[in-house]
């Protein structure tokens, strides 16, 4: 989704819209704007709606992908010592390496609640 497609859809979202109008009209106070001549029913904060929804898209954007690759990093982290582990366990690199990579695709279409990952969270529970 670009900017443009989150502004249509922030306008057409009753609760996202009047958050975007709430923080206009905060801005419009801090900061002149020319309103245009013939359009008599805006008002400042109807003109810095498009730029909020652009604040807080961007924001959005950056806050998301700075998690997604927080978390990109900790798997491969999590992989690595996964590989390693098994390695000195005996098994040839390249074989951890390709069981750690199916495991961790084979999680990765599973959900949390998911119940051969409730099993596993079973079985090491009696482990303790």
């Amino acid at each position: 989704m670009d900017a443009l497609q989150f502004e249509q859809q922030a306008r057409q979202d009753p609760h996202l819209s009047t958050f975007l109008r709430e923080v206009a009209e905060d801005t419009a106070q801090q900061i002149s704007v020319a309103e245009p001549q013939r359009f008599v029913t805006v008002t400042g904060a109807d003109l810095l709606f498009s730029l909020v929804a652009y604040a807080l898209y961007r924001w959005a954007k950056d806050f998301f992908d700075h998690r997604r690759a927080l978390n990109e990093i900790a798997i491969a982290e999590h992989q690595a010592q996964l590989i390693k582990e098994l390695v000195e366990a005996g098994f040839l690199p390249k074989d951890a390496q390709a069981t750690v990579a199916a495991l961790f695709k084979g999680i990765a279409k599973r959900t949390e609640d998911d119940p051969a990952f409730k099993t596993v969270r079973t079985l090491i529970g009696k482990g303790k």
